[in-house]
């Protein structure tokens, strides 16, 4: 099993991202729930595809559709429909990645938050998006939650998704997290993260860069945070000589329609394998709503 610590920069730092984006909907673990290992991000449960939705404060979970499609790209300019409550949490749980999106091999889990958990104040909708922050949380109708995926050398893999009342609202939030000022703020929000946590040293602090991921859905932007671990904090017996290890996640955000996906690709030594990442978001792209 993971260390401590690296238990605490999934739950708090890093990994923990997508919580944020996602709302503060509890979310209720799987009977069995993968094991990660201390030396590879694998998995030794049986796959699940539960996805957690959140929509004007109601929380449901819901079995995911099983089957995927492949992404094609959407250019409505029409204004969209308004939607019900219902079909507008439908919509959200179609951006969220499920296990048949995943190579095979990959597996899910789910740890439980707690059923009085608050809402997260410090995620990118409440301090990355600018002056219209306000205006563009409020054009959220809901948004949902995957598990966590994972498949042993190959990593994690979580995602969440918002669905706005326009594709324009949407294509404007992608627009803003696409700025190198955006950039900026969600480094500062993970590194904020990790210095709170209590098990992580003092100094840990990370970067985030811009990637190429390839196109997926209407729009993609991708970044990869990277920081640093103790070696012996991730491994019972580190290779001689060495002190820390890297510990990587991708950022990928992918608009189709209304709906805008956050997906994260995490990994210990080196980034999540780019033909995997981008397999991902094709199959997800293919079963996002298109307007």
């Amino acid at each position: 099993m993971l260390p401590d610590r690296l238990i605490g920069i999934l739950c708090l730092g890093v990994a923990g991202f997508t919580a944020t984006w996602g709302g503060d909907a509890s979310l209720r673990a799987h009977p069995r729930p993968a094991a990660l290992n201390a030396r590879q991000l694998g998995s030794t449960s049986t796959p699940a595809s539960e996805v957690t939705t959140t929509t004007a404060g109601a929380t449901s979970t819901t079995v995911a559709p099983s089957t995927t499609t492949s992404a094609v790209a959407s250019t409505t300019t029409a204004p969209a429909p308004a939607l019900s409550p219902e079909e507008t949490k439908a919509l959200a749980r179609q951006g969220a990645v499920v296990i048949a999106d995943l190579p095979v091999g990959f597996s899910g889990s789910v740890k439980a938050a707690p059923a009085d958990a608050p809402a997260a104040t410090d995620g990118p909708f409440d301090r990355c998006l600018g002056p219209d922050a306000g205006a563009l949380t409020a054009a959220i109708g809901a948004r949902a939650r995957s598990g966590q995926f994972a498949r042993t050398g190959s990593g994690t893999v979580a995602s969440s998704s918002a669905v706005f009342d326009q594709p324009a609202s949407a294509e404007k939030v992608m627009g803003i997290l696409d700025s190198p000022a955006a950039r900026s703020c969600f480094e500062g929000i993970i590194n904020a993260r990790l210095a709170r946590n209590p098990k992580l040293p003092e100094n840990v602090r990370g970067s985030l860069t811009p990637i190429g991921l390839g196109p997926a859905g209407d729009r993609a932007t991708a970044f990869r945070f990277e920081v640093r671990l103790p070696a012996e904090d991730v491994e019972q017996d580190p290779p001689p000589g060495e002190k820390d290890v890297p510990y990587l996640t991708d950022f990928v955000f992918v608009r189709r329609g209304r709906v805008l996906a956050l997906v994260e690709f995490a990994n210990l030594r080196q980034p999540f394998p780019a033909g995997d990442a981008q397999a991902v978001l094709a199959s997800l792209a293919g079963h996002m709503p298109a307007s």
